[in-house]
């Protein structure tokens, strides 16, 4: 992998060049969700750019980094390259407000990168966000619907929920409506909830109490506005902290289990009438943030429209939770114009000491080029999806 610069074509005898350098020191704040995949997404991309980092994991899941930390002295880095720094909020404003800091990466809720956006706001610092959101899967009259539940399962019931993207609202057209609850509930029954460390466990543990008690809130919230739950009766461990896999129906745009997010196995389910009244119930969604809205139908028309009307997020096609690094995406990307397919969108990778530009967005890619598709990945440079933040 290579960082290029560029030879810029100027008139005259004058050579005109870009050179990339490292930003410094990145100061990188990391969730607890996926604690040890969120400190290699942060650290990997700042030491390939020859930066420095402080790392501070949340204050529930730290293990894992400071194991890294021993992996990396095992390794022989410079001692000073990769700082963990563990502690709750105070210790992470702390770090935000360093002035040593050339750039702040944060993983986390929306609430605290409004916080640092502003603190960072006239600093001159870089910053790069990945916060949350509430996403939707859209289940149109003409979708596979045996397909569509597995992807709305794994949208939801992932990591029981706690997943930055995760498919926590369900819009169907109405006149499937039904018949994909039916499956769903049926889906839902065969769930098991139990140890993680257990590779037949579908849905593992709650973070905290703290999460738990979050969650508990927010679906008695629907309870009491209105909506009707369901919810798996099945055993839970006696230690730690659990919550049955569970959805709603009945459910409008007005609850706060649609708007806010849980971070948790819950799904609300909302019906629509037509297209366009789905895109509506994304777009004008009170400013929430939409990180992903995978469609399911077999309508080409409303496969090319999806990812244009929609102007953020994931807009997948029949996917959740696809692979999409620098090199994957581009050749995604080509391979979508040769067969007349569509994927759109933007937005800032988990950045190091330079941020990363993908376009996000996937499409099933047809059996036939799968083994150029693979070819083409391992001769890309990932150099050239580098941009700065």
């Amino acid at each position: 992998t290579k960082i290029e610069g560029e030879t810029i074509p100027v008139p005259g005898q004058m050579f005109n060049y870009t050179l990339r350098e490292p930003v410094g020191v990145c100061g990188q704040i990391i969730p607890w969700n996926f604690p040890l995949l969120m400190a290699a997404w942060k650290l990997a991309p700042a030491l390939a750019c020859g930066n420095t980092a402080v790392l501070k994991p949340a204050e529930t899941t730290p293990l894992t980094a400071l194991l890294l930390a021993d992996v990396i002295r095992e390794a022989d880095l410079p001692p000073g390259v990769v700082n963990i720094l563990t502690g709750a909020g105070g210790t992470g404003s702390a770090l935000v407000e360093h002035p040593g800091l050339a750039k702040v990466a944060f993983t986390g809720s929306t609430e605290v990168g409004k916080i640092i956006r502003r603190a960072l706001a006239g600093t001159g610092r870089r910053l790069t966000l990945e916060l949350g959101g509430k996403a939707a899967n859209i289940v149109f009259d003409d979708a596979p619907l045996d397909q569509a539940v597995e992807g709305v399962v794994n949208g939801i019931y992932f990591n029981q929920g706690h997943v930055c993207c995760a498919g926590s609202r369900l819009l169907v057209q109405e006149s499937v409506f039904e018949p994909l609850l039916d499956k769903l509930k049926d889906r839902l029954h065969t769930l098991r909830v139990g140890d993680p460390l257990d590779k037949n466990t579908d849905v593992g543990a709650i973070n905290s109490r703290q999460q738990l008690q979050k969650i508990e809130e927010l679906v008695a919230s629907g309870v009491d506005e209105g909506a009707q739950m369901y919810q798996v009766d099945c055993p839970l461990p006696e230690r730690g902290f659990w919550f049955r896999p569970t959805l709603f129906t009945g459910v409008s745009q007005s609850h706060r289990i649609a708007r806010e997010e849980i971070f948790g196995p819950v799904l609300s389910i909302l019906t629509f009438r037509t297209p366009e009244e789905a895109v509506e119930m994304i777009v004008r969604h009170d400013g929430v943030p939409v990180l992903a809205h995978p469609g399911w139908t077999a309508s080409r028309p409303i496969l090319g429209r999806l990812p244009q009307l929609v102007e953020h997020g994931l807009a997948g096609i029949e996917v959740y939770y696809p692979d999409h690094t620098p090199e994957m995406v581009t050749a995604f990307r080509q391979l979508a114009d040769r067969y007349g397919l569509v994927v759109t969108g933007g937005t800032d990778y988990h950045g190091g000491g330079i941020a990363t530009r993908v376009p996000l967005g996937s499409v099933p890619v047809p059996p036939e080029v799968v083994p150029a598709l693979r070819a083409r990945w391992m001769s890309m440079r990932a150099g050239r999806a580098l941009r700065d933040a």
